[in-house]
C-alpha cells in the first residue's frame, strides 16, 4: 500500500519508528520493575515508584492496542489478533495481580509478580508480539 499524501507518509513513519522504539521502552519497564522489587522490603508506603511502574505498564498496554490496530490498517492483515490478544489478556491479568498484591501488601506475592511474571510477559512482547508489528509496519 502507498501513500501519496505528506500526512499518510508521515503517520506511517512515525508508526514504524514507534515499533522500532517498543523494544527500549518495554527494557525500561523491566528495569524499573527489577530495581523495585528489593525496595518492597523497606515500606510499601514509601515507594512512589509503585504507581509510577504501574501507569507505565498500563500505558504500554494502550501504546501496543494503538500501535497493533494502525498496524492492522496499514498491512490490512487481521491474522495477527489472537497472538496479541493473548499475551495483552495475561499482562493485564498480571497487572490485576499487581495492583491487587499492593493493595493488601502482600510484599512476597508482589515481588514474585514483578520479579517473574511481568518480566516474562514483557519478553513474550519483544520476542512474539513486536517482530510481528513490525512485519506488519513495513508491509505498506
Amino acid at each position: 500500500m502507498q501513500f501519496n499524501t505528506k500526512s499518510g507518509k508521515a503517520s506511517e513513519g512515525l508508526l514504524k519508528e514507534t515499533v522500532e522504539l517498543l523494544p527500549r521502552y518495554i527494557d525500561h519497564i523491566q528495569s524499573k520493575s527489577r530495581e523495585l522489587v528489593p525496595k518492597l522490603d523497606e515500606s510499601m508506603d514509601s515507594i512512589k515508584e509503585f504507581g509510577q511502574l504501574i501507569d507505565k505498564v498500563s500505558s504500554l498496554i494502550r501504546l501496543f492496542s494503538i500501535v497493533h490496530s494502525e498496524c492492522k490498517v496499514y498491512s490490512q492483515d487481521n491474522s495477527s489478533n489472537e497472538a496479541v490478544k493473548a499475551v495483552e489478556i495475561h499482562l493485564l491479568s498480571i497487572l490485576k495481580a499487581v495492583k491487587s498484591a499492593y493493595l493488601v501488601q502482600d510484599t512476597v506475592l508482589l515481588a514474585d509478580l514483578l520479579e517473574y511474571e511481568l518480566q516474562d510477559n514483557l519478553t513474550q512482547w519483544k520476542i512474539c508480539v513486536i517482530p510481528m508489528l513490525k512485519r506488519m509496519s513495513h508491509r505498506s
